[in-house]
């Protein structure tokens, strides 16, 4: 048995704000981590801009929630449930994968510029269809796709264990978030659990936006998975769950740049790497000009930005309209 919950209709314009700044943070920290000097004073600025997947994570909470109580999802619908998400986010992980093999390939052109040390073997390439590299041991192509396999573990666990949010008991609900907030205590980096908290920060959010808790409840819990986080990881961790949280109380903060790259924001993750990263090294390797690097950065992100656009226009809104048809 699960309980019936009444939606509140809202825009929750904060979230797009929350995934392109996430996005974006990525994308530069990808740019200045690969090539700038260590000492660096945008390297410096840009080193902590990773922990955007944190806030990918929160959000995947935060909204799946949501959208498994507007559904009133019970387990006997986790078939469609599965089809749904997974054509969501697999289509243009595929693509973008594809893409990637594409250029690895087409890199052999420039001998200078040749991607070396990526495993493009038979075995290697499949484990990325089922998102197994990081349980097999195996590389995976770009380094991004390791949250997605982080993400999906997710999905198909809440396919499952969803009563334990749904049942309309607050025992039940809160044991049930307990469990799933000590696993990370026990569990390593290539399964979801180890970022359990993350997850429940997301949770939380929905839980009082569902009304199911009051704001001293979600207050009270936010505060022990933040200390947790503050005790046991790390400071950076610690501030962008802490900003995060304070940034979804606020349902329409926002801004239309934001709320632009937001709504790009999975079509960036997916494919920065692919064009921006190898933007700055073919023009590192090819032209040797090493000292033009921040302006190349610049252009580099600008570039995916726009690449980013045109494959959310042609690949990644048509598998959402998929999703919703499904």
């Amino acid at each position: 048995m699960s309980e019936t919950v009444a939606i509140p209709k809202r825009k929750y314009e904060n979230v797009e704000l929350l995934r392109g700044l996430a996005a974006l943070g990525i994308c530069l920290y990808h740019y200045g981590h690969g090539f700038l000097p260590d000492g660096n004073i945008f390297k410096i600025f840009t080193e902590p801009l990773y922990l955007g997947v944190d806030v990918f994570l929160i959000i995947t909470g935060f909204t799946l929630t949501l959208s498994l109580f507007a559904q009133n999802y019970t387990i006997e619908n986790i078939g469609s449930y599965l089809k749904k998400r997974l054509l969501r986010i697999e289509i243009p992980y595929f693509v973008s994968l594809l893409l990637v093999i594409g250029m690895a390939y087409g890199s052999k052109l420039f001998p200078q510029y040749e991607w070396k040390g990526l495993q493009l073997d038979f075995w290697s390439i499949a484990a990325h269809f089922f998102h197994l590299n990081d349980i097999l041991g195996l590389q995976w192509l770009h380094e991004v796709y390791w949250t997605l396999a982080v993400q999906v573990q997710y999905y198909i666990f809440m396919g499952f264990a969803f009563i334990g949010l749904s049942y309309p008991n607050r025992i039940v609900n809160y044991s049930f978030l307990l469990i799933f907030f000590l696993s990370q205590f026990i569990s390593t980096k290539p399964f979801f659990t180890y970022f359990s908290s993350t997850f429940i920060i997301g949770i939380l959010f929905a839980f009082y936006y569902l009304k199911k808790q009051n704001l001293v409840i979600t207050i009270f819990c936010l505060s022990i998975v933040l200390i947790s986080t503050f005790i046991f990881s790390t400071q950076s961790h610690f501030i962008t769950q802490l900003l995060s949280s304070i940034i979804l109380f606020f349902p329409s903060f926002s801004n239309s740049i934001t709320n632009y790259l937001g709504k790009i924001s999975y079509s960036l993750y997916l494919t920065h790497l692919t064009i921006g990263w190898s933007f700055i090294g073919f023009m590192k390797d090819v032209f040797h000009i090493e000292q033009f690097i921040f302006p190349l950065i610049l252009i580099a992100t600008c570039i995916s930005i726009v690449f980013a656009n045109y494959f959310y226009k042609f690949v990644e809104l048509p598998s959402s309209k998929l999703f919703k048809n499904s």
